[in-house]
């Protein structure tokens, strides 16, 4: 992950970008991006800007017109301070870097404090894996353990935020280990509560009660975390240490967005369907993302963004700048019509005035049929698209008619068939049966694969929780709930399944609906979408054993 808290500034300004950013607004006047208020909308694009030092010659000493540009494009920027300070009177919705635990090596505090710098067990100082040389790297790793140095950054990041900024955009909120040596050979450190190596959970452990203490200390501020999407256990998300991460931020700062080469095609631990389904996670938690892209790269990035665009969600990308805009994030593609979903290969959303395709990272070529006349993001009209592997497409044009597709969800379990893997959770352990199922006879039953996996509750809780993100408000969905019998009987596990809060279960037997040993068993009911578009599933403990479900439906 990049810093730039100590990036060198320079005062002297780039004359000739500041004479094309002053042509372009002369040209084509101050033209307004859609949303740069805090006011939901899931169909335009907020856009917040990541700057370095080589953003200065637009900031430096911008005039009144150039001003109002930045007011009318940027929903946030990320800056630096003491830098943006004197800035904040003409653009005040500035969030400040600070990085978690990364010191620079030329810091007064390295030498102030080399008691606080995290040691490996030989006793040698560690640094933060990024731009190493082989005889240094460019940040030592400082103890985030460390009740003093905790007690420390809190006091710097209440300095900085008395300036008047939104928040915090906190850098290397690491969920999994980042330190190395002098040649980056990344190693766990000694832990200064325990005296011995540190372990994995209790790096994870000291990281998130770290990002929580934050929080409680600034409970009004924005605070935005730079995190790993992979980090934990998997999927991607389900992690109780990094779900408590992400409750401490405000938004997840998912870098490299959606462009990513390594995000590919498929169900993988590292493709793009796993990264977005940790964006549901995210979500289901009540926060939200922002899609910073490293270079421009059009519609692949807004398709993308558009994929997972909850309302206060957001994209960037570190390449735009006021000479560059693009018109493709001024565009309004209106009311989602439900969530993202496979569509021959693609990856699609629908959305009153339009919708979104695309085709991960080496996904096959795929030419479609529109069914209608679109516009593009760079006004070609067109009735049929062909994107290949890394390719999008954003169109705009009439509703589309496609009817808005089901949730299927093969808990625990990896794509099978028309259900996909398994994401949208919130913690539980996952159980793998070998022992085939029966499905014949079962009414609207689910793939037979789908029963060789499960998901019950953690050691130690009592329950588990599904939300299904980015349905319709207001909207009635049927509920399908896959289970499977064992060979342990009537009366041996006993649980309740809550839908949106309300009880609809109690005490249910599978064993005893099903009347057999390994047989799938369906149960119906329905739920209502809550206002921002969710509904929510929890298996609670009953009077006996524990909680289980194997698949899931949310169908429109």
């Amino acid at each position: 992950m990049k810093s730039n808290s100590s990036a060198v500034r320079s005062s002297f300004r780039c004359l000739p970008a500041l004479v094309v950013f002053m042509l372009a607004l002369l040209s084509t006047g101050v033209s307004h991006a859609a949303c740069v208020t805090n006011t939901a909308d899931p169909g335009c694009v907020h856009f917040v800007m990541r700057t370095s030092s080589a953003f200065d010659t637009y900031t430096n000493a911008p005039s009144s017109t150039q001003e109002q540009w930045f007011q009318t494009h940027f929903w946030e920027m990320q800056v630096s301070s003491p830098y943006f300070d004197s800035r904040l009177s003409w653009y005040p919705r500035a969030v400040a870097y600070f990085d978690l635990y990364g010191v620079h090596t030329t810091d007064p505090l390295v030498s102030q404090h080399p008691e606080w710098i995290l040691k490996d067990q030989s006793g040698n100082r560690m640094y933060i894996n990024f731009n190493c040389t082989g005889s240094t790297c460019s940040q030592y790793a400082f103890d985030f353990a460390n009740a003093s140095f905790r007690q420390y950054q809190i006091s710097q990041i209440s300095t900085m935020l008395s300036a008047g900024y939104l928040g915090v955009w906190l850098d290397n909120v690491d969920l999994q280990v980042q330190t190395s040596n002098a040649s980056g050979t990344v190693s766990y450190p000694v832990d200064s509560t325990t005296g011995q190596l540190m372990t994995a959970s209790g790096w994870e452990n000291h990281v998130a009660s770290f990002t929580t203490q934050i929080r409680q200390a600034f409970p009004k501020a924005t605070i935005i975390h730079n995190s790993i999407w992979y980090a934990g256990t998997q999927p991607a998300g389900s992690d109780p240490y990094v779900q408590q991460e992400i409750q401490a931020a405000d938004m997840i700062n998912l870098e490299r967005g959606v462009s990513d080469t390594n995000l590919t095609a498929g169900t993988g631990q590292y493709t793009l369907n796993s990264m977005l389904s940790f964006v549901d996670v995210v979500h289901s938690l009540g926060k939200k993302v922002n899609v910073q892209e490293y270079n421009f790269n059009g519609d692949y990035g807004l398709a993308g963004y558009y994929l997972i665009s909850s309302g206060l969600d957001a994209l960037g990308n570190d390449a735009i700048t006021p000479n560059n805009w693009w018109s493709g994030y001024d565009h309004e593609l209106g009311t989602p019509l439900g969530r993202r979903y496979d569509w021959y290969g693609l990856l699609r959303r629908d959305f009153t005035n339009g919708f979104v395709l695309l085709n991960p990272f080496k996904g096959a070529s795929v030419t479609m049929s529109l069914g209608a006349i679109y516009t593009t993001t760079s006004n070609a009209s067109v009735s049929s698209v062909t994107l290949a592997g890394g390719q999008a497409a954003v169109l705009f044009g009439p509703e589309p008619s496609t009817a808005p597709q089901p949730v299927q969800i093969n808990v625990g379990g990896p794509t099978v068939g028309s259900f996909m893997a398994d994401g949208d959770v919130l913690t539980g352990h996952v159980n793998t049966s070998s022992t085939a199922i029966t499905t014949s006879g079962v009414t609207n039953a689910a793939p037979a694969a789908v029963y060789q996996t499960s998901r019950q509750p953690n050691s130690g809780l009592t329950s588990f929780t599904y939300v299904i993100p980015n349905l319709v408000p207001a909207r009635s969905y049927t509920v399908r709930l896959h289970f499977a019998s064992d060979n342990t009987g009537a009366n041996h596990r006993l649980f309740n399944v809550l839908i949106n809060g309300t009880q609809v279960l109690t005490n249910f037997d599978v064993n005893a609906t099903a009347g057999a040993k390994y047989k799938a068993v369906v149960v119906t009911e329905t739920a209502t979408a809550d206002a921002n578009g969710n509904v929510s599933l929890e298996f609670v403990n009953g009077s006996k054993g524990t909680a289980f479900v194997c698949g899931l439906e949310v169908i429109p």
